[in-house]
């Protein structure tokens, strides 16, 4: 029986029972089926059913010490192995580096005057020393975490690609900010130089979190660009935003985000307190070619703070003062959680994983502590 043989109702039943590979599988079985994992109502009952996980680690930074936070999409308490991970394992001296869509975690603690690097699976209470790179991994926002491909139902194949410094360079005749990127392929198991990353004098990866979708990592630049990152190629490229929004008297809090598997871009209009999704479409000669998806009026939300994700279709994730709030942008209702320890985070990353034991490559190491 194909897809197109298979009454709506008695797919969701089935596809909301299965395991985060096979959902991440059926979203290109069809496009009823793609949509159908995207409703807003999807992802709470396939959390229900499997018990997997989906939510948001909040970091914060206090006193010289990091502060980390993990909120559930189910809205209860902070999960036993969360509490683990995060008091245990990461402590004051450790934080989240990046995160990827399959559960694992790179992650950095501070040792002394050292830092080490961690590949984690917080779920599972699975870390992997990672080997030191060339340059330490100064920022987050320069860092990113993708698998790329799973050669068996256990093993991960994933890489990290960070970006390391800016110097100025003279590059046929023109001056440029130019970055050096580093790889690191846990197939090899090390880090490795690739091609430096050139823009304009003034322009340079911000502050926020990569984003991956569709084999590519997005950063957005300080210039209303996106610098992309292609792992098929390990090539890179760079287009603008949508051209109605890069006028800054009108729109701020512009980010990048991850919609319906796609690259999604946010921003907020300053005059009604709407923020806008702009959707990734189809690449031209010119670039890229952008479709408004939709606005959601957040002004009902009180004392919000300009940070955003989509959970999925319907609900957007943000941060209000002492609390995350879950905005349901089909009905407009709330549900809000209250913070405990990350009260101002710097940063949100989304977060979703299953319990299943993982390789993670590289020689077994009991668990740091």
């Amino acid at each position: 029986m194909t897809s197109q043989e298979l009454p709506d109702d008695v797919a969701y039943e089935i596809v909301s029972r299965t395991c985060l590979k096979t959902v991440d599988s059926c979203k290109a079985v069809s496009k009823n089926w793609h949509n159908m994992i995207y409703e807003t109502s999807f992802l709470p009952l396939y959390c229900a059913r499997t018990k997997n996980v989906s939510g948001y680690f909040l970091k914060d930074y206090k006193h010289n010490k990091h502060v980390t936070e993990f909120v559930s999409l189910d809205e209860k308490q902070e999960p036993e192995w969360a509490q683990s991970f995060v008091g245990k394992f990461l402590g004051p001296n450790g934080h989240i580096v990046a995160s990827c869509r399959q559960g694992l975690l790179c992650c950095a603690k501070r040792l002394g005057r050292n830092t080490r690097y961690y590949a984690c699976k917080p779920t599972t209470g699975q870390c992997r020393r990672l080997p030191t790179p060339p340059r330490p991994l100064s920022t987050d926002a320069c860092t990113s975490i993708m698998v790329v491909r799973s050669s068996s139902s256990s093993k991960l194949r994933y890489k990290i690609a960070h970006f390391a410094g800016i110097f100025d360079e003279k590059y046929r005749g023109e001056y440029f900010y130019s970055s050096e990127c580093f790889l690191f392929d846990s197939d090899d198991w090390k880090w490795r130089r690739i091609e430096n990353v050139r823009m304009a004098c003034g322009e340079f990866v911000g502050f926020w979190l990569a984003v991956t979708a569709a084999g590519s990592i997005y950063w957005l630049t300080t210039q209303d660009n996106v610098l992309e990152f292609r792992e098929a190629d390990e090539s890179f490229r760079k287009f603008s935003l949508p051209s109605l929004t890069r006028d800054y008297k009108e729109y701020e809090a512009k980010q990048l985000v991850e919609y319906r598997g796609r690259l999604g871009f946010v921003c907020l209009r300053k005059n009604d307190d709407s923020l806008e999704l702009w959707v990734k479409e189809l690449d031209s000669c010119s670039g890229a070619r952008w479709r408004k998806e939709m606005e959601v009026h957040i002004g009902r939300v009180e004392m919000y703070e300009f940070k955003f994700e989509f959970c999925n279709a319907g609900i957007l994730f943000m941060k209000a003062f002492l609390e995350a709030v879950f905005y349901n942008v089909e009905d407009l209702s709330t549900s809000r959680v209250r913070l405990k320890r990350a009260y101002n985070p710097t940063s949100i990353i989304q977060f979703r994983s299953d319990f299943e034991p993982v390789e993670l490559g590289g020689r077994r190491r009991r668990r740091p502590t």
